[in-house]
């Protein structure tokens, strides 16, 4: 089973969304898939940029500490003047939809002399350090964040909120420096298996990263998976038509995925997807969430794997089926009452950091022979 595309885009590095990298991974891909399927176009079209230039570490300037706070700017987040300083107090932990308190991450509040809100202090709790990657917005589809939001690590948020309740005023100070740009382009990538009726299956893996992270796991690994698909199926003739998609900007809003919504939506042909199948972060972990709707398509799922898997990876106690969460490409598809599915074999602890840099051989073929076999299924069997 082929690896190429997996360790060119390794190669090529972050991959964010506008940026040369990223162009160089789109034209890479567009000519990966055409060899492989005549029917192959590129999807091009504008969104609103957003870079971070620089900044500094977060400092405690009161009490008096000598310890520095590395943290990721939340992309989209306001730029700003000057630097932040003002006090931090503990808000709780917000979820990011009504339906997912799961997802929600602890936050501070940072007020100024005057008790008024002048910044956010996210916690990524699934990690202990960001080394000042920026955080995709957990609040997607992309809004515009009204005040500095920046993102720290588990380790450095228990730190602090120790500290808080140890003393009255804790004082801070950060700053970074960031940018809209009002002109920026990408694309997404389209390729098709055709067939006589008009029903589809929509399968797609988005080729962007978050910055100075080279996505081998995420997402490399998902659009190495849907080439391989390609490439199997590229061999058949399906009794559905099936669409493969490299979409562009996941992590600053499904940029990609919403556009191409929005296209079905305009062409009337958004009525004829009987599934869309997110391949997002393909690691080597025992545990498997199945988020899939109609849930029926969850519990199906886990079934198939079971009987698909004998033990292989995953155990019967390991595998949750569940409903779509607010977190990836099947989402914009999900909130239109598409049938969806998204895999995640996850916790990954190099998750937007720099050294997620490399991939399981073993975990690719297994998850390329069993959505075959599932796409096979979604295919041939009355299951939806």
């Amino acid at each position: 089973m082929s690896f190429e595309i997996i360790d060119h885009l390794i190669e090529l590095g972050a991959r964010v969304v506008g940026s040369d990298q990223e162009k160089k991974a789109g034209d890479y891909l567009y000519n990966k898939f055409s060899q492989i399927l005549d029917k192959t176009k590129i999807q091009e079209f504008n969104f609103l940029g957003w870079y971070l230039k620089e900044k500094s570490k977060l400092k405690i300037l009161k009490p008096v500490i000598q310890r520095e706070i590395d943290f990721g700017v939340i992309v989209y987040s306001k730029p700003i003047r000057e630097e932040i300083v003002g006090y931090l107090e503990f808000l709780g932990t917000p979820p990011v939809s009504s339906n997912n308190e799961k997802l929600g991450m602890p936050k501070f509040v940072v007020k100024n002399e005057n008790n008024e809100e002048i910044s956010y202090v996210y916690a990524n709790v699934s990690v202990n350090c960001l080394k000042g990657v920026p955080m995709a917005n957990p609040y997607h589809p992309i809004i515009y964040f009204n005040l500095p939001s920046i993102v720290i690590g588990k380790e450095d948020f228990i730190f602090l909120k120790k500290l808080i309740k140890g003393n009255k005023k804790i004082k801070i100070s950060f700053n970074y420096k960031a940018q809209y740009d009002y002109n920026a382009r990408t694309k997404n990538i389209i390729s098709e298996v055709d067939s006589i009726s008009k029903r589809s299956i929509v399968i797609a893996a988005h080729y962007d990263s978050v910055s100075n992270c080279p996505g081998a796991f995420d997402n490399a690994s998902g659009v190495q998976c849907m080439f391989n698909l390609m490439q199997f199926f590229s061999k058949e003739k399906p009794k559905k038509k099936i669409v493969f998609i490299a979409t562009a900007g996941e992590e600053s809003g499904w940029l990609g995925s919403y556009y191409y919504l929005n296209k079905c939506i305009e062409l009337d042909i958004l009525k004829n997807i009987d599934c869309f199948i997110c391949i997002d972060g393909i690691g080597e972990n025992k545990n498997l969430d199945i988020k899939a709707s109609p849930y029926k398509l969850a519990e199906d799922i886990k079934e198939q794997i079971l009987n698909f898997d004998a033990g292989k990876l995953f155990k019967k106690e390991n595998i949750t089926p569940m409903l779509p969460t607010k977190c990836v490409d099947s989402w914009p598809f999900y909130k239109e009452g598409i049938p969806v599915i998204f895999l995640e074999n996850s916790p990954f602890m190099n998750w937007h950091l720099p050294e997620d840099n490399t991939y399981s051989k073993r975990s690719l073929n297994y998850f390329t022979d069993f959505y075959i076999h599932y796409i096979d299924r979604l295919i041939n069997h009355s299951i939806l």
